[in-house]
């Protein structure tokens, strides 16, 4: 794959997106992560400036002001966002750069960058459901906001450039697929 690319992995809440992207990272060493910003509260065991940059509201919406983000969105009732410089010194310096998002942000991304990689990572509905109720620290209330949106996150997958099925227990296979897919680009 060549260099100084933005690759998004995206898909529906618990579609394994971020799983994917951490056994992407780790495997190897020519991409690196986005630490994208939100204002929700950290999940237990995230970190700040490694899992999420967290930041307030007012800080946030700031940086929407002044232009500072490529990309946002409520989503859930929290803003979620890339900052520009963060994407831009990574792949100036020549590194794939590697982020998660939601699907609407995804969308977001290919409209203002045309030349990023959209991976789209799914699994069917019942699936997700069980994922979804089987996080944890979600609330009754987190799960039915996430299965309500399910459908349509689920056709936004037309705009991505790859889309790979994460099936229970067939999650080696659909890494391998995204490793061989990144491989061939030119």
């Amino acid at each position: 794959m060549a260099s100084g690319k933005l690759i998004v992995i995206t898909g529906p809440s618990a579609s394994g997106k971020t799983t994917i992207a951490v056994d992407l990272l780790a495997s190897d060493p020519k991409l690196v992560r986005l630490v994208t910003c939100t204002t929700r509260a950290p999940r237990p065991n995230e970190k700040d400036g490694i899992d999420y940059n967290f930041l307030d509201r007012t800080a946030f919406e700031q940086g929407i002001k002044s232009g500072e983000f490529f990309e946002w969105a409520d989503v859930y009732g929290d803003f979620y966002g890339s900052r520009k410089r963060d994407v831009d010194e990574k792949i100036a310096a020549g590194r794939s750069v590697v982020v998660v998002l939601d699907a609407k942000g995804a969308s977001t991304i290919k409209q203002t960058m045309p030349q990023a990689i959209v991976i789209f990572v799914k699994a069917p509905i019942e699936e997700l459901k069980r994922r979804l109720m089987q996080r944890i620290g979600f609330t009754s209330s987190d799960v039915a906001k996430r299965v309500a949106k399910l459908e349509s996150e689920l056709q936004l997958s037309t705009a991505a450039d790859y889309v790979v099925e994460n099936h229970d227990g067939h999650f080696a296979e659909a890494l391998i697929s995204i490793r061989d897919y990144l491989k061939n680009l030119k």
